[in-house]
């Protein structure tokens, strides 16, 4: 109980969880070609305070497996709310300027009384330049696995924002979220590079509501010495994204310590 409870706040407090499994035996794989396409005009996640959406799911087994673990999937329920705040609580102030929003992430696991039988409580911060509108967001995210995975012993802040959308490069074309180069016992270097592409549009219907959504998949890769093939390559993340909703379905890839998620769609309050 105690190693979930402390998987689980580890989780909750990097963004959507987008999970960063680093394991440096899996091969480069090549992009597949992508062409021009329209950009994306629609409110993806429009940030509205008090906006709650539901789901249910699965939690993913920990390491190298990241598959649901169904035994969970009987009493698994989450809810995103976007935080309300008021003259007490002023929204955190990012670094590059301005503000991001809280999105309070509530996640049940088990049907028993007791810490797992309740909702586990942490927060997650999203940042746009608006509140709506066709704008790209970005996600804090914890990438404390790639440290460990390639021995970077220098204590350095392992929370990154992570730009998970650009509406301007439409469907099919690749998109860079993240890329930084960092000095690793060698000596040598590692480069964490996470990339997005929205895959196209698909309908999907869960819980009674039809949804038409924007598919978008998170692979993360790593360089190692400078080399332009990467000694690691996988997913750590993909999202369903519904016009003037938000995600209605995710799958948070697991780490190599934490839990990651498989989330759909249950009910929301708007």
């Amino acid at each position: 109980m105690a190693k979930f409870q402390r998987s689980i706040s580890l989780l909750l407090v990097a963004a959507v969880a987008f999970s960063m499994a680093v394991f440096l035996t899996s091969c480069e794989k090549k992009s597949d070609p992508t062409n021009p396409s329209t950009a994306i005009t629609d409110d993806i996640f429009p940030i509205v305070a008090g906006r709650k959406i539901t789901f249910t799911g699965f939690l993913r087994a920990p390491g190298a497996a990241d598959t649901n673990i169904t035994a969970t999937g009987g009493f698994y329920q989450s809810r995103w709310t976007i935080d309300v705040y008021n003259g007490a609580t002023a929204p955190p102030v990012v670094s590059s300027g301005g503000t991001c929003t809280r999105i309070i992430d509530s996640v049940r696991v088990s049907p028993n009384p007791g810490p797992n039988g309740t909702f586990a409580v942490g927060a997650l911060l999203v940042q746009k330049s608006a509140a709506t509108g066709a704008v790209d967001f970005s996600f804090m995210t914890s990438v404390a696995s790639f440290y460990r995975a390639v021995g970077l012993t220098t204590r350095i802040d392992s929370l990154r924002w992570i730009k998970l959308t650009d509406l301007a490069s439409g469907i099919g074309v690749e998109f860079t979220c993240f890329d930084s180069t960092y000095s690793i016992p060698g000596p040598t270097t590692a480069r964490l590079q996470i990339v997005g592409k929205f895959d196209g549009t698909e309908t999907l219907t869960m819980a009674g509501s039809t949804f038409s959504t924007y598919k978008l998949t998170i692979t993360r890769r790593v360089y190692l010495g400078g080399s332009s093939t990467a000694a690691s390559i996988g997913q750590t993340a993909q999202l369903w994204v519904a016009p003037n909703i938000g995600p209605v379905k995710m799958i948070l890839g697991s780490d190599d310590r934490n839990y990651g998620h498989y989330r759909e769609f249950l009910s929301k309050n708007f």
